[in-house]
């Protein structure tokens, strides 16, 4: 079960980066040398193999759960093993230590490059590079940086790619999440400076820390789910930390998952769930999830009020080519929240603008009321729903009215061309 956790996080991670890669040749030598590694009498307790999936460079991997220290490491760096790996091509190394988390180190002719924490218990550490608006590859030389995002804080300054990262706020950086760390505990700040490295020079740069934690939205008075902004893109919703207000005593280190992803494809992410017509209107849709020692992978609940909630986003783009949106933020609960739940609406943004009551008869005879609270403005509504007493449910949405037009539009037009098949 541990080589395949592993074999799956290598695939994944070795993937991600072929893009960057141009083949090289030698592929059928290497081949030998990994089933010849892979039949040789390894050390007791050893579960070494060795891939070379593909003819691309990062393809060529080393898988050894046993490197669990640093002189595991050191011996395996000074054996023959390792050197013929260097003078092969090989290029990574995957290792898992005792605590379950995989690592990434990269093969270089005389050293390992950074080491890289990818994921714990089966799920991918997401790459924290973005909080500042790039993403980061791990290299013999560093960490470079590879890609970055439009519109970012990091846009906006003289950073480039291929850049190497040295340091933020003059604490060295050795792997992504010293990143997310430093960042966590500079909030506070107005802005970040980094240190880079670019040929030669090292040089400092500005980055504004307001924009990463207050992502903005064209339409200034839409309503907020917490840190979480109606129209604000997909990359911004990705950049905000996960509320710490006290939730993070139920839901340490809860993550964002998104439809757009590969891995929201596999069943350990199967709560997230588009109908057939949302896919068609090119909605992605994210919800939260945290990983327990004792219970694997759980879905993260975001407070609201005194209430903790299960809470799915909904992003669209307003074209088609621009960056998704968010436009539509939809949290569940126990019908007997509802009076809690308006009552501390009503404190936030005054009296609902409307409410609505429908009386419910069942097929026993029996009736209840479901009853609807909205709040209104220009560019968006909040309502909460209580789903009388059949059901004993709340739902909470927000919606951004120009973005959900467009959803309806796209709905619109997919059911048109349903209809010319009747």
């Amino acid at each position: 079960m541990r080589k395949c956790i592993l074999l799956s996080a290598l695939g994944i991670i070795l993937a991600a980066s072929l893009f960057a890669q141009a083949p090289i040749p030698g592929a059928d030598h290497r081949d030998q040398t990994a089933q010849t590694l892979q039949k040789a009498k390894k050390p007791k307790g050893t579960n070494r193999s060795f891939s070379t999936v593909g003819s691309f460079k990062e393809n060529l991997g080393v898988l050894d759960p046993t490197f669990v220290d640093g002189i595991a490491r050191k011996t395996f760096i000074e054996s023959m093993d390792y050197k013929s790996l260097a003078e092969d091509g090989f290029v990574t190394v995957l290792t898992m230590d005792s605590a379950k988390n995989a690592w990434l180190s990269r093969v270089c002719k005389d050293h390992f490059g950074p080491m890289e924490l990818l994921m714990k218990n089966g799920v991918v550490v997401s790459d924290p590079g973005h909080l500042l608006g790039f993403s980061l590859l791990v290299t013999c030389d560093g960490l470079q940086i590879n890609g970055i995002l439009p519109d970012s804080a990091a846009a906006k300054t003289g950073i480039r790619n291929g850049d190497y990262l040295i340091s933020l706020n003059g604490q060295p950086i050795s792997k992504r999440s010293d990143i997310e760390k430093i960042l966590r505990l500079e909030q506070s700040a107005n802005d970040v400076i980094l240190s880079v490295r670019r040929g030669d020079q090292t040089l400092p740069i500005k980055v504004s820390i307001v924009e990463i934690f207050q992502p903005s939205s064209p339409w200034p008075d839409a309503f907020s789910r917490r840190n979480y902004k109606l129209g604000i893109t997909i990359s911004q919703f990705r950049s905000i930390p996960f509320p710490d207000w006290g939730d993070q005593q139920g839901w340490p280190n809860a993550y964002p998952v998104c439809t757009d992803e590969a891995r929201s494809k596999t069943l350990d992410f199967s709560e997230l769930y588009l109908s057939d017509e949302q896919k068609d209107a090119g909605v992605v849709e994210c919800k939260f999830f945290w990983d327990s020692d004792s219970m694997g992978r759980r879905e993260a609940a975001l407070k609201m009020g005194s209430l903790y909630s299960t809470t799915t986003l909904f992003f669209i783009s307003e074209d088609g080519q621009k960056e998704p949106r968010l436009f539509w933020i939809k949290s569940i609960g126990p019908s007997d929240s509802y009076q809690d739940l308006t009552d501390t609406f009503a404190v936030a943004y005054g009296k609902p603008t409307k409410i609505m009551q429908m009386p419910v008869q069942t097929k026993s005879g029996s009736t209840f009321t479901n009853e609807i609270s909205t709040w209104d403005n220009l560019y968006s509504s909040i309502e909460i729903a209580r789903y009388g007493e059949t059901t004993n449910l709340l739902q909470v949405t927000y919606l951004l009215k120009p973005l959900a037009e467009v959803f309806d539009k796209k709905l619109a037009e997919e059911r048109a061309k349903k209809a010319k098949t009747l």
